[in-house]
């Protein structure tokens, strides 16, 4: 096969014929790659940021919470940032994957009060439960306004941030992870009643840098967008929970385009990350830039950087994206990786 080196074919020889990798098992029963896996694990952390922690002796998740407990609500202070200290306290819950059923209702809880302030918007679920998976790591809301004369003006400057005062105030969404510019809302716990030592001010984390959290956060393939700037300008992240007896904390996204973009973000936020990078490549190789808010024609000047050309191609529904890149369609449970 092609593109393997030595190396790499005695590593398949040696899992064919043992069932196993010696490097492998060397490597997970290293005491030093569990500690900094586990720390990768907390959300938003990742696996710069551990390895960082692990060189400033914290060796596991008990080892911050038991910091927090003997300094009190500051100790982490520029150590994790505010939506890691989230990560943090809901630990195991984040770890634990989203039935189905449990998709079907949290999705209920949005749709019934996104359509209480827009009767006519489009809320749909996409990520792995578009793709028809029976459980997910969390889950990715996307609305798209009314069809109409306004379609092309996006629902997200304003409106979102009175759907989520209006899930906060249910008590649906019990903290934030991130927020949308000039929402006035909090990153850390969006309840009066909890701890005040996760609440920082949302400008405090703007202002500060952490790639490894950007890039490393825990997410559900399909979460990692087109457009590396659109999670930050479109997105809302946070946790909610159903107000059931015992009911976990989840992860949610809850994401906004006008209608003119429906086609590219629906296809960027349905994934897998394999499907999508292999779409970006094809289109690339084709003269294209694909991002989950369009489709352009693009040159590349002497330095190999690409460059759009000309106005997004019109696409409305996925497949007109797919036609130009001369792919059969694939439908959602379809889509892996092209080959």
């Amino acid at each position: 096969m092609k593109g393997l080196g030595p190396s790499l074919r005695a590593k398949i020889t040696e899992i064919m014929s043992t069932g196993s990798l010696k490097k492998l098992k060397c490597f997970q029963e290293d005491p030093r790659s569990a500690a900094v896996a586990e720390l990768a694990n907390i959300h938003g952390v990742g696996t710069k940021t551990a390895e960082k922690l692990y060189k400033s002796g914290y060796r596991s998740v008990a080892d911050l919470r038991s910091k927090l407990a003997e300094g009190g609500p500051s100790a982490l202070d520029g150590i994790l940032l505010a939506s890691s200290k989230v990560g943090l306290e809901l630990y195991e819950e984040f770890l634990t994957r989203i039935p189905r059923a449990e998709m079907d209702l949290l999705y209920e809880t949005v749709h019934t009060h996104a359509m209480a302030l827009w009767p006519d918007c489009d809320c749909i679920v996409g990520g792995s439960y578009r793709r028809g998976a029976r459980d997910s790591g969390d889950i990715d809301i996307i609305v798209f306004p009314t069809r109409g004369p306004d379609s092309s003006v996006p629902p997200a400057s304003i409106d979102v941030v009175a759907l989520l005062r209006s899930l906060v105030r249910s008590g649906f969404l019990t903290h934030h992870l991130s927020r949308p510019k000039g929402s006035g809302l909090r990153v850390g716990c969006a309840q009066r009643t909890c701890s005040e030592g996760i609440a920082v001010t949302a400008d405090e984390v703007e202002e500060g840098s952490d790639d490894d959290a950007e890039n490393d956060v825990d997410q559900d393939v399909n979460s990692e967008p087109m457009d590396g700037n659109s999670r930050r300008r479109r997105g809302y992240y946070g946790v909610c929970k159903l107000p059931h007896p015992g009911a976990t904390h989840r992860r949610i996204d809850i994401i906004t385009f006008p209608r003119s973009q429906y086609a590219f973000a629906m296809l960027q936020w349905t994934g897998n990350d394999h499907f999508n990078r292999s779409m970006r490549k094809l289109a690339q190789d084709l003269g294209y830039k694909l991002t989950d808010t369009g489709l352009t024609k693009c040159t590349r000047d002497r330095g190999n950087n690409m460059s759009s050309e000309g106005a997004c191609l019109p696409c409305v529904e996925e497949k007109d994206v797919f036609d130009i890149l001369g792919l059969p369609y694939l439908e959602p449970h379809q889509r892996t990786a092209l080959r």
